[in-house]
């Protein structure tokens, strides 16, 4: 077997995260596409073409991001995670696909989308809750297993419990 889908991951046998980001380039541009078809986004303001990226295509990347943007070793799978964001703005600004990335950043007053994606996955790990009185004698077992260097933080952070009327997990980077 060369790889196989769970819980929306493509794994390969080397954890080799490279076709799950395939994947989630294929489903963006198809998602893209379908946008320029049925909304008008050319006659739209520049905030509400990010706006639209950041929730309608940002999601299918930040999906499980914790798990492997930390992973991702390859520049070209890198490239291709950056090409999704700077393609759908190049297209928005009628600008050739060979214009440099930078000046999409520039004039839109963001950042290539692999660093969105890391930044909202080191966002996220923090934000782990655990409920209450869930430190019992199974959990004591537990964090004797962490090694002694990642212990100290593990037992220092400031775990708290989300509300119910505060269920917002993530907050999304302004990309």
């Amino acid at each position: 077997m060369k790889e196989f889908k769970y819980l929306g991951i493509v794994l390969s046998p080397q954890l080799s995260y490279s076709n799950h980001i395939d994947y989630c380039v294929t489903k963006a541009k198809s998602r893209i596409a379908y946008l320029y078809l049925t909304i008008p986004i050319y006659e739209m303001p520049l905030e509400i073409v990010v706006q639209i990226f950041q929730v309608y295509l940002l999601p299918i990347f930040t999906y499980c991001s914790a798990i492997w943007s930390y992973n991702v070793n390859s520049q070209n799978a890198i490239q291709k995670l950056n090409a999704v964001f700077t393609n759908y703005m190049k297209r928005y600004f009628g600008i050739p696909k060979y214009a440099h990335n930078a000046a999409i950043h520039f004039y839109s007053g963001t950042w290539p989308l692999y660093n969105a994606i890391k930044h909202s996955a080191s966002q996220s790990i923090p934000k782990i809750n655990f409920p209450e009185n869930s430190m019992n004698d199974s959990t004591t077992n537990c964090l004797l297993q962490i090694p002694n260097q990642y212990r100290h933080w593990f037992l220092n952070q400031k775990w708290t419990r989300l509300s119910k009327t505060n269920r917002s997990h993530f907050e999304k980077p302004n990309i």
